[in-house]
């Protein structure tokens, strides 16, 4: 007896099936499109910083690119390799830690440093280039902060001390390769911090308006806003050097600059549960009122080219933060760690990160 075919659908069935599958999927993907917690749970990073045309929040300074990065301080593998301090076992909590101080360390504020631009001008440090960041993953390690301004600012003293550089770098290394900073003025404080000079470098000025060996007073102008050596528009490059005037004895100015009125500094640690510093890794920061629009993007520090401050030990920082209560988001290994403390005017606030391993 012969075997009886079964019957088959015709072409045009499975066509239609097909089709009714794919639509199916495309809805899906666009659900899941307005999901962005659920759309993290594929992928280890946090989604990119809101790009809206309105400032981010009122009461903050503006925290959009001023889209004129200046690339400094190319990563170099003989820089000082970053030496964390030892962190104490974690706690019960295992999200994070946040405090004013640390007990074990001998933490305290140095804002030694008033601004290199005075009030009339653009007196924040730029925030899409912070100390230790990359930018948006090209650039080289960053080893100072930005102060953008329009050609021929008044560039000031940040403190008492005497100019030990001013001058072109076409003949001796300052940054990553002769010419980087073009002309640049490096002043030595009159202060020492821990038994070692300080520095602060300013580099890409377009004028001098002092000479190496004269002595100079807070608020001084001492140069004017230019983009010579490797600058993509005008602005100052700002560094502090710590113990020796070489790229790599930095420290970020951002613990160093007195904060602007109302506003305090966040510093901390991204810490693994078994006790390591976890490098570049991004902090998002909201105000607690405002817990889902991205105020500001920093990076922790890499493990080269950029140091923790000698007194507070970081690998995060950010300043200018407007004092209130805010949150701090960390997404790794699938997880958000999500962190809130509170920013006091003048002073820095410790916040130290657990995250998974």
């Amino acid at each position: 007896m012969l075997d009886r075919q079964r019957p088959s659908l015709p072409p045009q069935i499975w066509f239609t099936l097909a089709m009714l599958l794919l639509l199916i999927g495309l809805v899906a993907s666009i659900l899941l499109g307005y999901a962005p917690e659920r759309r993290l749970q594929a992928q280890d990073d946090p989604p990119a910083p809101w790009q809206g045309d309105a400032p981010l929040i009122s009461s903050e300074p503006t925290e959009t690119p001023a889209h004129t990065p200046d690339p400094t301080a190319l990563a170099r593998a003989s820089a000082t390799p970053f030496r964390a301090t030892p962190m104490p076992s974690p706690t019960s909590n295992p999200l994070f830690v946040a405090s004013t101080r640390l007990a074990e360390r001998p933490q305290e504020d140095h804002f030694w440093l008033a601004r290199p631009i005075a009030a009339d001008g653009v007196d924040r440090i730029a925030p899409f280039y912070p100390y230790g960041s990359r930018n948006d993953g090209t650039y080289p390690i960053h080893q100072g902060v930005e102060f953008v301004n329009p050609m021929g600012t008044e560039v000031l003293a940040v403190a008492s001390g005497t100019v030990v550089v001013a001058g072109e770098d076409s003949t001796q290394v300052y940054g990553a390769r002769t010419g980087f900073y073009g002309l640049l003025l490096v002043l030595e404080l009159d202060r020492t911090y821990l038994g070692q000079p300080v520095y602060a470098l300013y580099g890409h000025l377009s004028k001098l308006m002092v000479q190496e060996g004269q002595r100079v007073e807070t608020g001084d102008v001492i140069a004017l806003v230019g983009m010579t050596g490797i600058a993509e528009g005008p602005h100052v490059h700002f560094e502090v050097r710590w113990g020796k005037m070489l790229p790599e004895n930095t420290a970020n100015p951002e613990l160093w600059l007195r904060p602007l009125e109302g506003r305090g500094t966040l510093a901390g640690l991204v810490v693994s549960t078994d006790d390591l510093v976890v490098p570049e890794v991004r902090v998002l920061l909201y105000r607690a009122e405002a817990p889902d629009r991205l105020v500001r993007e920093i990076v922790s520090y890499p493990n080269r080219s950029v140091n923790p401050d000698p007194s507070w030990g970081e690998n995060f920082a950010a300043g200018d933060l407007t004092a209130g209560r805010w949150v701090a988001k960390v997404y790794r290994n699938r997880i958000w760690h999500t962190n809130e403390f509170t920013i006091n005017p003048g002073v820095t606030t410790w916040l130290r990160i657990l995250v998974a391993k």
